[in-house]
């Protein structure tokens, strides 16, 4: 996608009409904070006192300003600054303007136009030819930031004519307004002849307060009154007004000041697990972009039924959704419908970057955008359908027939089974060749996942894969940090927490082989278990939690106050948040030695390793019971260590594909995608029930019987006999649950 060729650090001029210095330098100062990189000159009255004083403050200074004269206002002021052509944007000294608003305006200006003479104002308070309310407001209820963002939110983006520039900021641009100038004698002429090579326009979406300019700058007696009333009595802004002078009347603050930032988009699943922690962390860790989040939706026979696009980690109400003709089972190579979808986000949304976590339910044309895009490599899909490239042991390699016999007998390959061979082996080298442009960055959270895709897929041995590990939300960072402290010497029995899952692949046989002899020498907390924790309740010396919310994690690692971690995964795994939250912890682990444990884990350093069987993992337990001195150094050093933050991680991926400043990043830059006048922005009949796809089922039964005996228990349509005996099974059901 090309990016508009442009000017982007237009001139501001500030029109000085005052002999007050600390009201101009007030006005400059402000002026400055909101123009951004913009170069800001102080136009003043010819003869000023104030020229050396401002210049000694750093500001350029030009004089020449002639008090205002309605009938040629901008002529006056236009050759008063000797104005050439370039993008230049004038305010009044006694306007106030929002962040980045000459940029903002510039954006909505045609990029090729060229010599023509162009023009654009922002909305104002006051004045009847672009008022952003039906009736001029004298007196704002909100601030210019805070009303910006409401313009900003209703905004169509659909600029209009007008017949004249109102007084209180303009953005000029082009060659053939220096002839204008030349043979105009006032701001009738100047426009008329303007407009007869260029445009004047008012800017929908950028909003100036003029309030507090000379009332006498809104007379429109100089104006044609056909023209003037043809804007007034039918405004382009329409609906948009009402509702703006609504929000103003009752100075309700918009739900967020949005900063104008380039919008990255993830493409992600819809799973959850490591990969929906990472998204979540991602963008929350990352203050330097405006985050989305293109997911499918769908079932086990195909995982991409239809597509939603949300504002957050969060699987709430999407922004907007569309239904597949044809659903998406696993990856499809090209899908026309997805990629017009993706066409329509980028556009609509002025998406600059993409970050793939994750290609399922999703097509391989999200790498043909051309936009600066990396992949990150969580897992070994789609290259490798059974995700965890394990198939009797760890995988180096796979041909055809490897992977057919992968897909009848591998334990692992579970989710795609109606796909055929034949879709794997055509998808597979259209993938290599599709991670080879420049534009494509491909990163591995540990160096042992880019090793083994550089032996899978041989193709990609020329092509970087940059490694950049996962960080923490710097919130929970903080809380386990406290935990440190709390480690204690080690008592008569070690204890031991296992963090997560005990399914299968994370070493359910190795735990269940060793745990007579691990529990005569060890007290077992087995912590966020889920279901697969169920055997284990009821067992002496083995405490089970089988679900906890995240942001508890520091309290209940506190309340363990373990020796050590254990972590037994039997598949190589590509990063393990829950071996960087027990180290965040100063918890020391003991962890087998595949994939990214073996790449992490330091021996003696900052835990163990062992070979995954239960025999291994009985003899380095002994050994640290009879030896507490190697936990006690290890314990040390981890409580002197820093964990790495989702910040930090996210300003490398920032710097792995730096973008360059684009006009296209303030066109709508402000909205938060909430704006009800958009036209088409939600086509998509959405549910009355929404349900983030994310959260366990068990979580969202309890909560739907909590909801549903809320509304039976005031439900005026029942009798006491019926609502009683339903209430009571209600309240069963959600206390079973819990």
């Amino acid at each position: 996608m090309s990016e508009p060729s442009a000017q982007l650090n237009p001139a501001v001029v500030l029109l000085a009409y005052s002999e007050d210095l600390e009201q101009v330098l007030a006005a400059a100062n402000k002026l400055k904070a909101s123009a951004l990189n913009s170069a800001i000159t102080l136009l003043l009255p010819g003869g000023s006192s104030l020229a050396g004083a401002l210049t000694e403050q750093g500001y350029a200074v030009k004089l020449g300003l002639a008090e205002p004269n309605l009938k040629n206002y901008w002529l006056d002021i236009l050759m008063a600054c000797a104005y050439s052509g370039g993008a230049t944007a004038f305010i009044h000294l006694a306007a106030n303007a929002p962040l980045a608003w000459p940029l903002r305006l510039l954006s909505q200006l045609p990029q090729d136009g060229g010599e023509q003479a162009l023009a654009i104002c922002p909305l104002s308070a006051c004045h009847p030819l672009n008022s952003v309310t039906p009736a001029p407001i004298s007196q704002p209820g909100l601030a210019v930031d805070a009303l910006d963002q409401w313009v900003s939110e209703f905004a169509l983006g659909d600029n209009y004519d007008l017949p004249h520039l109102p007084p209180a900021a303009a953005l000029f641009k082009g060659q053939h307004w220096v002839d204008c100038i030349a043979q105009a004698s006032s701001d009738r002429e100047l426009f008329i002849l303007a407009k007869a090579k260029g445009l004047l326009l008012a800017c929908d979406q950028v909003y100036v307060d003029d309030s507090q300019l000379p009332p006498e700058l809104f007379n429109t007696d100089h104006l044609n009154p056909i023209a003037l009333n043809n804007v007034v009595e039918q405004h382009p802004m329409g609906p948009a007004q009402y509702a703006l002078a609504d929000v103003n009347s009752r100075a309700e603050l918009p739900p967020l000041l949005q900063p104008v930032l380039p919008v990255q988009l993830h493409i992600a699943h819809s799973w959850g697990g490591g990969l929906g922690r990472w998204v979540e962390d991602a963008i929350g860790g990352d203050s330097q972009h405006r985050n989305l989040v293109l997911r499918p939706l769908g079932s086990w026979d195909a995982f991409g039924q239809s597509i939603a696009l949300y504002h957050s980690a969060q699987m709430g109400v999407p922004l907007k959704q569309w239904l597949l003709g044809e659903a998406i089972a696993a990856t499809e190579t090209k899908h026309w419908q997805y990629q017009q979808i993706l066409e329509e986000v980028i556009a609509d949304y002025g998406v600059e970057r993409i970050l793939v976590s994750s290609l399922i339910g999703q097509s391989l044309d999200v790498l043909r955008s051309g936009l600066p895009t990396t992949v990150v490599l969580h897992d070994f899909y789609p290259f490798c359908p059974a995700l965890v490239a394990t198939f009797s042991g760890p995988c180096h390699s796979c041909d055809a027939k490897r992977q057919a016999q992968c897909n009848k007998e591998n334990p692992h390959h579970k989710f795609f089974n109606n796909v055929s061979d034949q879709h794997w082996e055509a998808l597979r080298p259209l993938y290599s060749d599709l991670l080879q442009p420049s534009n494509i960055q491909i990163a591995a959270p540990c160096q042992s996942v880019a090793d083994r895709y550089r032996e899978l897929i041989p193709a990609l041995a020329g092509k970087d894969i940059h490694i950049i590990e996962h960080g923490l939300k710097p919130a929970l960072i903080k809380n386990l940090d406290a935990v440190k402290q709390l480690n204690s010497e080690t008592g008569d029995k070690l204890k031991i927490v296992i963090l997560g899952s005990l399914a299968k692949i994370k070493g359910e046989e190795i735990l269940k082989d060793s745990l007579d002899q691990l529990l005569s020498i060890a007290d077992l907390s087995l912590l966020g278990t889920g279901e697969s924790g169920g055997r284990y309740k009821n067992m002496a010396g083995i405490e089970v939690i089988d679900h906890y919310q995240h942001d508890q994690l520091p309290a209940q690692l506190a309340a363990i106050n373990a020796d050590l971690g254990v972590l037994l995964s039997i598949v190589p795994e590509t990063f393990s948040y829950t071996l960087s939250e027990l180290w965040a912890a100063g918890i020391p682990v003991v962890a087998t030695n595949l994939g990214a444990f073996a790449d992490r884990v330091k021996p003696g350093q900052n835990g163990w390793l062992i070979e995954p069987s239960a025999d291994r993992l009985l003899e380095k337990l002994n050994e640290l019971k009879s030896e507490p001195e190697q936990l006690t150094r290890v314990t040390q050093t981890l409580q002197q260590s820093r964990a790495r933050s989702a910040t930090e991680m996210m300003a490398d991926y920032a710097r792995l594909a730096p973008l360059a400043d684009t006009l296209r990043r303030y066109h709508l830059g402000r909205r938060s995608f909430n704006n009800p006048y958009r036209q088409g922005a939600q086509q998509t009949e959405m549910a009355s029930l929404y349900i983030d796809r994310q959260t366990p089922y068990r979580q969202v039964l309890r909560e739907f019987l909590n909801y549903s005996h809320s509304k039976l228990s005031k439900s005026p349509r029942l009798t006491p006999i019926v609502r009683r005996p339903l209430a009571w099974l209600l309240r069963k059901g959600t206390a079973w649950l819990s």
